[in-house]
């Protein structure tokens, strides 16, 4: 979920099929945001999600070390 998918949910269609390649092939990614989550009512997809999903949060980036460090 991204706030950018509610403004351009298939924008970034091509980017996420290459993280799924990544994650695992079981996986269909399914531009949603945060608006879309709260408000739609009529995919079965996100009522499902918001009933069994898990949140699985992106862990912080680390900061890059300086050269020489």
């Amino acid at each position: 979920m991204a706030e950018e998918f509610d403004r351009d949910r298939w924008g970034k269609e091509d980017d996420l099929w290459r993280l799924t390649l990544k994650a695992g092939f079981r996986l269909q990614p399914i531009p949603v945001g945060p608006k879309q989550f709260r408000e739609d009512d009529v995919s079965t997809i996100i009522e499902m999600a918001r009933r069994e999903g898990v949140e699985i949060k992106r862990k912080p980036k680390r900061p890059k070390a300086k050269a020489g460090h």
